[in-house]
């Protein structure tokens, strides 16, 4: 049983938001109102499989009282993805459970290079990327998406595409 199916309905958790829910921050929350579930910023797995991995790890820090957590994820190369789920699952950057893939992030630098909700535009990649991270997760860590309902409109092929993927 994964932590999705155990939390309360309705559940409450601390959004992934870039250079805002850092450590510190879901700590504070913590002490203040602490939610069902948290989550990191959102973490490029390009990035952390690069050089630029050391500034990227603070990203994934995890606190004494900001659990339970998920990873959230983003990025273009599905063999990243894979890598970073093995990572995450192996417990290389904390005690993760679960992992998010970003596929909703409407920010225009990230969406003109292809990726969060520019995945919404490139189905096959982003099967291939929820696929390549669920095989490096192994059944360790549930995966989920987040997403948006269309990429300028609502889009139920993009909705049905989603949850044919046994997320």
């Amino acid at each position: 049983m994964d932590i999705l199916s155990t939390l309360p309905k309705p559940f409450l958790i601390l959004a992934p938001m870039d250079d805002v829910t850092d450590v510190v921050f879901r700590q504070i929350v913590a002490e203040c109102s602490p939610p069902d579930l948290y989550f990191t910023e959102f973490v490029n797995v390009d990035g952390l499989q690069s050089e630029g991995r050391p500034r990227l790890l603070k990203k994934l820090k995890v606190g004494q009282k900001d659990k339970p957590i998920d990873a959230q994820i983003w990025g273009l190369k599905p063999e990243n993805f894979y890598e970073v789920a093995k990572q995450i699952g192996d417990g290389e950057f904390g005690e993760f459970v679960c992992i998010d893939i970003n596929m909703g992030c409407p920010e225009k630098n990230v969406v003109s290079h292809g990726a969060c909700s520019g995945l919404i535009n490139n189905r096959e990649l982003a099967v291939e990327i929820i696929k390549a991270t669920q095989k490096g997760a192994a059944g360790k860590l549930p995966v989920s998406v987040k997403t948006r309902l269309g990429f300028n409109e609502i889009d139920y092929t993009w909705l049905e595409l989603l949850l044919q993927q046994d997320l």
